[in-house]
């Protein structure tokens, strides 16, 4: 158990999942008729089931009042950061459970190990997820030459902002908290990126079904001074100021009762919501938050296991029929020898002699339960967390050796968890690179973009080759290639192998054309040399 906010947990697992009433009592905060819970401006604010911000006021409105803006960021810091917090602590292998246990009792073995699986599942899953990069490709079939030039235009944008990286990093922060931000910003002639963590910002989202984001929030705080900035879709604006008296501070002052006008640099220069949530999953649960009990229970066992080791090595010396001497007991403790003799003084009478006998005491430890115990606690985590345990002795074989479909369905559970991220992670892109076109005056339509999620799955190569043989004048060599994991871009690859197949034909052109030449001037020479001979004969 933990004290967090003045209120007792008991149990981990229960608290970081979204949802929980964090308060109670006299301290408890007001629910609206359907249990969310009230944040800001008498429910006008208000966080619903899934740890989500949702309003009734316009940005505007919010914008307009400071003491809003203010109750929102203590709201998060002081009720739902400390999830994230224990959330990052696991996963850096700073477990609370097995550290804050009471200490063990008569100084007896007080082991505290640590199995640090919340690290495994997310770097597992997020290496499954986007280990291979997002393939990124805008595709309008009415015209070629427009697309590529703003697969181009995409291209060069990824590589400038080092969007693989960037995307890699908001997955994996998304698997941790369960949820994980972009935000755009301005550059002279582009945008770039940056990864947010939902431990300082939150979006803002409005009551109507189609969770429309009205504002987001990044803020920091020392406990007496506020900093936040928020971001809506048509600027950022900057508040700053002790508790209770926050103003925005990014505008220039104007005549008596005229408005300020905000700094143009903070206006933005594209179009479009500036933040772009990546959620988990809708719920916002994060990879590890519902099997956080049973990551307790194999670093307890564990630690139990090592204690009972430490037992036997620290046993009971038991000695019959003797009186040790204090240095017969130091020669024990430095020398590990103890050499007994019956002394007959020692005895009452000869009938009730003892001979003397030494022997240790030590627990009796069932190591067969503990393993299986154990065993059972760890595949219960990756089933329950839906990631494939690459530790698994059923992994051993080559994947040359198993058929794709035996490979399938050993990663079915991931794969299914993978594709409904991907959806949530494509909806939020498109976000993005609307903006992007807007700022680089691109005329495309972010709904022609397709990403093509690669996920990390050994492959049968030989039996994707049989596939691709057996398709060939079925389908389009793009649909084709697409069935070889070999190939990352399967567009470049058709180009490639066209160009190729050109240059083939320029080569042969080419030959014909040289032999053609050098035939003819073979023939000329010739003819010249029968002249000459026909000359010499008539002189």
């Amino acid at each position: 158990m933990e004290t967090i906010n003045g209120k007792i947990v008991k149990n981990l697992q229960d608290y970081i999942l979204t949802g929980q009433t964090f308060q109670s009592g006299s301290n408890a905060f007001g629910m609206t008729d359907n249990d969310d819970q009230i944040v800001a401006d008498g429910g006008n604010v208000y966080i619903d089931d899934s740890d989500v911000y949702h309003t009734t006021l316009t940005k505007e409105q919010l914008i307009a009042d400071p003491s809003i803006i203010e109750n929102i960021a203590n709201y998060h810091e002081e009720n739902i950061v400390p999830k994230y917090r224990i959330k990052r602590d696991y996963y850096k292998g700073r477990h609370h459970t097995i550290m804050q246990k009471p200490d063990t009792p008569l100084g007896k073995p007080d082991n505290r190990l640590i199995v640090n699986l919340p690290k495994k599942l997310t770097d597992t899953f997020n290496g499954f997820f986007i280990g291979d990069p997002i393939q990124i490709r805008y595709v309008d079939n009415t015209n070629q030459d427009e697309s590529d030039k703003t697969n181009e235009e995409i291209s060069n944008w990824m590589n400038d902002v080092n969007f693989t990286d960037k995307a890699s990093e908001y997955a994996k922060t998304a698997d941790i908290y369960g949820r994980a931000y972009f935000r755009a910003f301005d550059t002279a002639y582009s945008i770039d990126i940056a990864v947010l963590s939902p431990r300082d910002t939150l979006i803002v989202y409005d009551n109507t079904p189609l969770n429309n984001p009205v504002i987001a929030i990044n803020y920091s705080t020392n406990g007496t001074n506020n900093d936040i900035w928020v971001m809506d879709d048509v600027a950022d604006y900057h508040f700053s100021g002790t508790k209770g008296n926050l103003t925005m501070v990014n505008v220039q002052e104007t005549e008596e009762g005229q408005p300020n006008i905000l700094n143009q640099e903070n206006i933005h220069s594209f179009e479009g919501f500036p933040v772009f949530e990546l959620p988990e999953n809708d719920e916002r649960v994060g990879i590890f938050d519902n099997v956080l009990s049973l990551i307790d229970a194999a670093d307890e066992i564990l630690s139990s296991k090592a204690n009972d080791i430490n037992s036997i090595s620290n046993g009971i010396l038991v000695v019959t029929g003797a009186k040790l001497t204090d240095d017969q007991i130091t020669n024990v403790k430095t020398m590990h020898v103890l050499n007994l003799f019956k002394d007959e003084s020692d005895a009452l009478s000869d009938d009730k002699q003892e001979t003397p006998n030494a022997y240790y005491v030590t627990p009796d430890i069932n190591d067969d339960m503990q393993e299986h115990m154990l065993d059972r606690t760890i595949e219960q985590v990756y089933q329950n967390a839906q990631v494939v345990n690459m530790n698994d002795s059923k992994f051993g074989q080559s994947a040359s050796a198993i058929s794709g479909i035996a490979l399938k369905q050993r990663y079915q559970d991931m794969m299914s968890k993978a594709e409904t991220k991907a959806s949530k992670m494509d909806s939020s892109l498109r976000a993005l690179f609307s903006c992007l076109f807007s700022k680089l005056n691109v005329d495309a339509n972010v709904q022609n973009i397709e990403f093509n999620h690669k996920q990390s799955i050994p492959k049968n190569v030989l039996e994707e080759a049989q596939t691709v043989q057996a398709l060939d004048g079925q389908v389009t060599n793009e649909t084709k290639l697409s069935a070889l994991s070999l190939v990352k871009d399967t567009h470049a690859e058709v180009q490639n192998w066209m160009n190729e197949q050109e240059q083939g034909v320029q080569n042969v052109k080419d030959i014909v054309n040289n032999a053609i030449t050098n035939a003819g001037s073979d023939n000329n020479g010739g003819d010249s040399d029968d002249n000459s001979n026909n000359s010499e004969e008539t002189d």
